[in-house]
């Protein structure tokens, strides 16, 4: 091996396994791979940030716009409310359910197709009292599996595409993933339907009444006393001592009722405050004041929630600005006008005190705050709502998805490139003010930008310096005398196991370029081992870490980390079942 080849090797090594640890988040990782490898020569200072115009990346982008501009009409969102009403078998409802997020993944970004149908499955779910363990976890998979059927339905199908363009002139076009996408993806979706029976335990979830019951546990009232210092001052100055460890849910004055009161509520004696607050907290609190417990309790958890203040659960989606935060940093209260009475991690109730619990993405929160704006304040830190809540109405209007159908069009007839049409699209849709300006960056995920564009030239040193030819001649020589559909079988399970490590971008990137090398050697065509990759990249059904699709459904599931082995297993070995024999008849394998 060459110095560079050593260089290029250890550092996919080490990026590889922090990428698995989880410590730092992976688009970090990846630009630290990137920069290591342009100190140490390997990349020229000139094309370290070429990625960042890299079609793939492009595409990426726009896709998530266009996304959220038919996210903001409302017309994906009308069709899945609807989803549901039309059956009353619990197998139905969970075909149907799955099925439909598996269609709206192959044309939209796999967790905004979840986040559709979430809500829905959550009200479903309550309305056929099915818990809600039985029908998450099978649409998330069908989340994931919907991104096999088209070019755009996921990331690594993007990128594979662009990997082809290189080795044969020519990209995959926007359907070719269908063929075979579609036999995998109902396999996997059968799969899933049938065994989800056996592998999936009836949980109760993390549900709002769960979370009251637990709130309730911790409801005090105390009185401010006449002479109290506190006298006229803010509910704001009195949580600040508490150090975002007391939630004050409302306040009594006499005959009237005040639920959620803002921090800016002057204080008056004689106000009777109802609060939440652990016992440590809550003595701490009565020290340092000098408030009086009334030993009485006249707001109870079911009064929590009203016309006036409401209550919400939401879960962190993937760039929430409450990720890696604690209460005491946030000050949701007081920035926001919005408490958080509960969070349930993992399907289990956080107990440690609230103000010092360091948010998570999954992290499922009970709030309470102003009916009127509960809704789009979550929706500015990056909260999706999954129950408790009215959904908003928006503006409905066919105009974006006409748009992204004439974009799809003109790629598909090889107009125009896929990057060029989607960017096209895109920039009408924001032109024509169907997705307002400040969402329109706000919708793209950063992290998965940045990873795509320092991933890109990481990969690109591995054709570069010879490496990834040489890795391909070590694994040909240990499956030498074996058939091509053992070494297609044996690509689409490494990408597997590394998906659900390793970001699944990440993935296609490391391994496109190491197929290629691995046809070229066997001395065929480079498409179905690239498609090979493009399917074992994206079906991470194993762990709950492996796609974002499987860490959102967890808390809201009650699913705990063990639970996601059994079903996605099945589901997995079912993939590859299907997915040999479908890549090999669509794609056989023929000299070039």
């Amino acid at each position: 091996m060459t110095i560079d080849q050593i260089f290029v090797v250890l550092t996919l090594l080490t990026s590889l396994v922090l990428f698995a640890w989880g410590y730092w988040r992976h688009d970090i990782v990846a630009v630290f791979a990137l920069l290591a490898l342009v100190f140490l020569g390997v990349i020229p200072a000139d094309k370290a940030y070429a990625g960042f115009g890299h079609p793939a990346v492009i595409t990426v982008a726009a896709m998530l716009i266009i996304s959220a501009s038919l996210e903001e009409t409302g017309m994906v969102d009308i069709l899945a409310r609807r989803i549901g009403t039309a059956v009353n078998a619990d197998t139905m409802t969970l075909i149907l359910l799955a099925g439909a997020v598996t269609v709206m993944s192959a044309f939209m970004n796999n967790v905004g197709a979840l986040a559709l149908m979430m809500p829905v499955t959550l009200a479903i779910a309550a309305r056929k009292k099915i818990s809600p363990s039985r029908l998450l976890m099978p649409v998330a998979f069908g989340s994931i599996l919907g991104g096999l059927l088209t070019l755009i339905g996921t990331p690594p199908n993007i990128i594979i595409a662009a990997y082809r363009a290189e080795a044969v002139g020519s990209p995959f076009s926007l359907f070719d993933f269908a063929p075979a996408g579609i036999a995998v993806a109902l396999t996997g979706l059968t799969a899933t339907i049938v065994f989800s029976r056996f592998f999936l335990t009836r949980r109760e979830g993390q549900g709002t009444s769960k979370s009251i019951e637990f709130v309730e546990a911790y409801l005090t009232e105390v009185m401010i006393p006449e002479g109290s210092p506190f006298n006229g001052k803010t509910i704001g100055d009195l949580e600040d001592l508490g150090q975002g460890d007391i939630n004050i849910l409302g306040i009594i004055r006499g005959d009237v009722t005040t639920v959620a009161p803002r921090a800016s509520f002057r204080l008056m004696e004689n106000d009777v405050l109802v609060m939440e607050a652990d016992p440590a907290s809550l003595q701490e609190l009565l020290n340092v004041t000098g408030v009086e417990l009334t030993g009485e309790l006249h707001l109870e958890s079911q009064d929590l929630g009203t016309t006036e203040g409401q209550l919400v659960e939401a879960v962190l989606m993937p760039r929430s600005l409450l990720e890696g935060q604690t209460l005491r940093q946030l000050r949701l209260h007081t920035r926001y006008g919005m408490n958080v009475l509960a969070v349930a991690r993992k399907g289990e109730t956080v107990r440690a005190r609230l103000g010092s619990v360091r948010f998570q993405i999954g992290d499922l929160i009970l709030v309470q705050g102003d009916a009127r704006e509960t809704n789009e304040t979550l929706g500015r830190l990056g909260c999706l709502p999954v129950s408790g809540t009215n959904m908003e109405s928006r503006n409905f209007s066919f105009f974006p998805l006409a748009v992204f159908a004439a974009g799809l069009l003109a790629s598909a007839l090889n107009l125009v490139p896929i990057h060029i049409a989607l960017v096209a699209a895109a920039v009408t849709v924001v032109a024509t003010r169907h997705l307002p300006l400040k969402r329109v960056y706000d919708s793209i995920d950063w992290a998965a930008i940045v990873l795509l564009a320092a991933m890109i030239p990481v990969g690109e040193s591995l054709r570069a310096t010879g490496a990834t030819s040489l890795i391909a001649s070590n694994i040909l020589s240990l499956l030498e005398g074996t058939s091509g559909a053992v070494i297609i079988a044996t690509l689409i399970v490494v990408a597997m196991v590394l998906s659900n490590v390793v970001n699944n971008a990440a993935t296609a990137i490391l391994m496109a370029p190491l197929s290629i090398e691995i046809a070229r050697g066997l001395g065929f065509g480079p498409d179905p081992f690239l498609m090979a990759v493009a399917v074992g990249s994206s079906c991470a059904f194993i762990l709950p870490i492996g796609h974002q699709s499987n860490l959102l459904v967890m808390g809201p599931g009650g699913y705990r980390f063990g639970d996601y082995w059994p079903l996605g297993t099945v589901v997995s070995l079912a993939v590859l079942c299907a997915a040999v024999p479908a890549i090999l008849f669509v794609w056989p394998l023929i000299n070039p």
